[in-house]
């Protein structure tokens, strides 16, 4: 088992709410503990970089289907009109 130091950190409302959505009271020290030291090796940059990657092809692709309905409404808009 590894040195434990307790030290005492100021965070702001968000950061706690992530701490708690992801470890007990009783596990925050770990959590935080294995975050840093994942940090420190560059893991969490990398797995940061290749989830926004994802969410941006996901916003990509979203867009393309909202373009794509807007313009079948347009379609169905100019169609009603040209009725009239």
């Amino acid at each position: 088992m590894s040195e434990r130091l307790k030290i005492q950190l100021s965070i702001t409302k968000r950061a706690a709410d992530v701490l708690d959505k992801h470890a007990s009271a009783r596990k925050r020290g770990e959590f935080v503990s294995q975050l840093l030291e994942s940090y420190d090796l560059g893991d969490v940059s990398s797995t940061d970089l290749e989830t926004v990657n994802l969410q941006i092809m996901g916003l990509a692709s979203q867009l393309k289907s909202h373009e794509s309905k807007i313009l079948h409404l347009e379609r169905q808009l100019a169609a009603l009109m040209a009725k009239e």
